[in-house]
């Protein structure tokens, strides 16, 4: 387990980012639903980067005794920064990435001000994983 022992890094990580903004995109609920949506974005988007890199510190420190050997899953919408870290520290390992929610319309993804950042994240994984084909058809 990651502990998140600040708690205002822990508000705007999981309430703010995860929940008011990427749940509800992947959702369908779009960003005007939120009237901080603008104001708040930078806080919430550098807390969102700060615990991805916590994680992704603890899955190598994990993973590095033999990383050719890892096989490395990460999992769900807080995480999807975690395999471009991973796969900075540790090119060699087997890295998959597996989405629980449903990855929206590409015009709902493109009101993501840090789509392009997200998805690169993702794609440094080996493999990307989806509930549906509709899901997966709808990330390419």
């Amino acid at each position: 387990p990651v502990w998140i022992e600040e708690r205002k890094l822990r508000q705007e990580f999981f309430h703010g980012f995860c929940k008011k903004v990427l749940w509800r995109l992947f959702h369908y609920v779009m960003p005007q639903a939120d009237p901080d949506f603008g104001k708040k974005w930078e806080k919430r988007w550098e807390a969102y980067i700060q615990v991805n890199k916590l994680i992704a510190n603890v899955v190598v420190k994990t993973a590095s005794s033999s990383p050719e050997n890892a096989a490395i899953w990460v999992h769900g919408y807080p995480t999807l920064l975690v395999p471009e870290f991973v796969r900075a520290a540790l090119p060699l390992s087997k890295l998959g990435v597996f989405i629980h929610t449903p990855w929206p319309t590409t015009d709902v993804v493109r009101c993501l001000p840090e789509r392009v950042r997200i998805v690169q994240a993702m794609l440094s994984a080996d493999i990307v994983g989806f509930h549906t084909y509709d899901y997966a058809r709808h990330f390419l």
